[in-house]
């Protein structure tokens, strides 16, 4: 009991002699680790780099890594909280960063500063030895300064771009009890807008230090298609994520064409006739695609059920589709579409869409100048977009509607898949006419003497596309009457290329019955027959 008042005494002298025994609170030197400061710019890969642990070091200063590459204005900083202000004593392990530097200067304003809680310290000038392999030549730069009570931070700041230090850990050495400060970290930040770049910030819950750790660019603009614009008469598009408006002037074609992503997305007139690509005349003049493959009908994915043409890739190529009005007529065009020009990244956008893929109404070009085609990070065979070119002009008669690639510089994949068409009027129907190679069919026993065939059946509408040259061919008709009819024509109108076709004096029997209408005229293109029954046949 008589020893009772005597340990705090023996603690005050020897807390002046620098040493903590066991029963006295407090360390008064500490060791602050170089991956554990905050080293700026932190959103740069590229410089203030946290290195290996420094096992190659003549002076091993410590266990853990170091922060090398210090470029200009780049800054390290550690942090530590003290029961009390006062005076303490730095060391600061430093190398020279670049091998085979001749030794150099350092302190006084050169080379490197500190500061110490924003306040710069005065430094002596150090002797930096000459680089070696590895940069880990470590020297001690001892310094001083006076600490705050609570958190303190104690900042390098690299001044040079061709004096180098790699920069290790902090020695610390106080009269008091001092600690490394444990951050909690929590990340904030400003996301990117069109125009203004983000960022994402680290911000310590417990000294309120915060700092950028990632520069976001600004997302710019993200333009839809152009569409025309009647009040202003030009070409508009509007960010869709801003609002924002860019204009264009007109094209000087009649046409205008727009690029949607859902079927409901366009506005089309409400009449629509549904022409399936594989019922279009497919030439495949311009040879094989660039992958080799060759163009085909193929099995797609579209909710119509029809087939689409796949690999029209090369110029040459092209799909025609071929419509007869029965007279003039405005109509709007949506051809149903799939992108497939490949690139090193996946499928490209066509941008603009006139660069590579052409269309033609009756010989007159549709502007694609101001439509982009959207691409994407992979195959896209059926990604269906509905292209739109409105306002048409129909002729009374036969319409010839052509789409086909372009050369293009890039020497990629450019014709988008083709699914179908609609022709879409306000009033008017439109008919179809269904292209057939005349080569290759089957043969039918009533066809004698000729090479090539077809068949139609009653539900089809027979009309055929009959090759580059004019040809005489026989119409060959079964009927089944109900009873004897004298004459054809009383009970049956038949029109061939909008001409009527005489059947006077044809006569049926009961049941089933052959006629034939020999030396009939077949067109170079377009070929019809249209065939009207009274209800005895």
């Amino acid at each position: 009991m008589k020893f009772k008042g005597i340990l705090p005494v023996i603690c005050a002298i020897l807390a002046a002699l620098a040493v903590v025994p066991a029963g006295c609170s407090g360390n008064r030197s500490v060791i602050l680790e170089a991956e554990k400061a905050v080293a700026q710019p932190a959103y740069d890969s590229t410089c203030a780099i946290e290195r290996r642990a420094n096992s190659r070091s003549e002076y091993i200063t410590s266990n853990g890594k170091y922060i090398g590459n210090l470029q200009k204005g780049n800054t390290v900083s550690w942090f530590f909280t003290a029961e009390r202000s006062g005076s303490c004593n730095f060391k600061l392990f430093a190398a020279n960063a670049e091998d085979g530097s001749a030794s150099f200067t350092a302190g006084a304003g050169k080379v490197f500063s500190v500061t110490l809680n924003g306040n710069e310290i005065i430094l002596p000038e150090y002797k930096i030895a000459a680089g070696t392999k590895y940069g880990d030549f470590w020297q001690s730069l001892a310094f001083s300064g006076k600490i705050s009570e609570g958190v303190n931070i104690l900042t390098y700041t690299a001044l040079s771009d061709t004096l180098k230090l790699n920069v290790d850990c902090l020695s610390l050495d106080c009269a008091f009890p001092v600690a490394e400060h444990q951050h909690m970290w929590r990340v904030t930040g400003a996301p990117s807008d069109c125009v203004n770049g983000g960022n994402a910030v680290s911000d310590c819950a417990d000294c309120g230090y915060s700092y950028v750790t990632e520069v976001l660019n600004p997302l710019g603009h993200n333009y839809g298609n152009y569409h025309y614009d009647s009040l202003s008469g030009k070409m508009v598009t509007r960010c869709v994520r801003c609002g924002d408006i860019n204009t264009a002037d007109a094209p000087s074609s009649r046409y205008f064409g727009e690029v949607f992503f859902s079927e409901d997305g366009f506005s089309v007139r409400p009449k629509a006739t549904l022409y399936e690509a594989e019922h279009a005349y497919i030439c495949t003049e311009g040879g094989l695609d660039n992958a080799g493959a060759k163009t085909c009908i193929k099995e797609d994915e579209s909710f119509s059920g029809g087939k689409c043409v796949e690999n029209l890739s090369k110029p040459g190529n092209y799909l025609r589709f071929t419509a007869v009005a029965q007279s003039a007529v405005k109509a709007d065009l949506v051809f149903c579409m799939s992108n497939t020009m490949y690139s090193p990244n996946g499928i490209a956008e066509l941008d603009p869409m006139s660069d590579y893929v052409y269309c033609t109404v009756n010989g007159e070009s549709v502007d694609f100048s101001f439509v982009s085609f959207p691409g994407f990070d992979s195959a896209s065979y059926f990604v269906w977009r509905y292209v739109v070119v409105k306002d048409v002009d129909l002729i009374d008669g036969v319409n010839e509607i052509e789409i086909g690639p372009k050369e293009n510089d890039r020497n990629w994949i450019t014709m988008p898949n083709a699914d179908w068409l609609k022709i879409c009027t306000d009033e008017l129907d439109v008919q179809t006419v269904r292209y057939y190679d005349v080569n290759g069919v089957k043969r039918v026993e009533n066809y004698a003497g000729y090479a090539n065939s077809l068949a139609f059946d009653i539900s089809e509408s027979p009309s055929l596309y009959a090759g580059k040259s004019a040809d005489v061919a026989d119409i060959v008709m079964e009927l089944d009457s109900k009873s004897i009819i004298a004459d054809l024509s009383e009970e049956c109108e038949i029109t061939y290329n909008y001409k009527t076709v005489n059947l006077e004096g044809i006569k049926l029997e009961s049941g089933h019955n052959t006629v034939v209408v020999s030396g009939v005229t077949v067109n170079a293109l377009y070929n019809g027959m249209a065939i009207k029954f009274r209800g005895g046949v």
